[in-house]
């Protein structure tokens, strides 16, 4: 039986999935999406949200001859990453992450301060890559209760500069779309082992407007963001093969 296939381009997608929220897919009857990104082949039914914050601390700048006429911004961004280190990041990680190999993360990507050496800093900036388990109901203001409980425990305003939200993907496994993919991947004699991972994509986004979602492609994403990246062309063939018995179990079903 025919089947229409509906092919989506998006960008950007590494800085909070900007792209995908402009798809309008409502005048579609779509039986899912398959996001193509570097899985092995194996399909994704769950991944984490991420928020990208960058949190600015303010001082008063000073010759620096003569530091104590200031209020050096790093020194207080020392004591916020304590903070972090000590209380919010074992907070995180104490989550319950059933079917992931952590639970939720921050990690300090970027910190930038002062102006030059012999001034008292006056600002300091550090920016946080933060993932957080899909369900999660603080997932999309986490952030913010990061900086009001740094801001009460430390006694010094931790602001908010710059927030990029994208959100985390579940898709249940009665989905008629991953029923689809099983039954591909049945014919094609694979084995059939749906998993969660850590990063995220476009399916979160694509999945909070109501449509079903599965990550599925050729690579590994260890080789991704790396100084030499690739896609080995036998997963990439197998790939093919993949996509192609999935368009072929849901023509059948219809």
């Amino acid at each position: 039986m025919p089947l229409n296939l509906l092919f989506l381009a998006s960008s950007p997608e590494e800085t909070g999935c900007e792209g995908a929220h402009y798809w309008d897919l409502s005048g579609y009857d779509l039986q899912g999406l398959i996001v193509g990104e570097p899985t092995s082949n194996l399909p994704v039914t769950a991944h984490k949200a991420h928020i990208t914050c960058r949190y600015v601390i303010q001082g008063k700048a000073a010759h620096g001859s003569r530091p104590e006429a200031g209020d050096n911004a790093i020194f207080k961004a020392a004591a916020f990453l304590r903070f972090l280190e000590e209380e919010i990041i074992p907070e995180l990680a104490s989550a319950p992450h059933a079917g992931f190999d952590n639970g939720n993360t921050l990690s300090i990507g970027l910190i930038n301060g002062g102006n030059k050496a012999n001034i008292v800093a006056d600002k300091c900036s550090i920016t946080c890559d933060i993932r957080i388990l899909p369900g999660d109901a603080l997932a999309e203001r986490l952030h913010e209760h990061i900086a009001q409980r740094a801001s009460e425990t430390l006694g010094f305003p931790v602001l908010i500069d710059e927030v990029h939200f994208a959100p985390g993907m579940r898709t249940a496994a009665e989905a008629a779309l991953l029923k689809h993919i099983e039954k591909a991947y049945q014919e094609l004699q694979l084995p059939f082992e749906p998993g969660s991972v850590a990063y995220c994509t476009d399916a979160g986004v694509l999945s909070a407007k109501g449509l079903h979602c599965v990550v599925l492609g050729p690579g590994s994403i260890l080789n991704a963001h790396a100084a030499v990246e690739y896609v080995e062309l036998a997963q990439l063939e197998q790939a093919v093969q993949i996509y192609y018995e999935i368009a072929k179990q849901i023509s059948l079903a219809k």
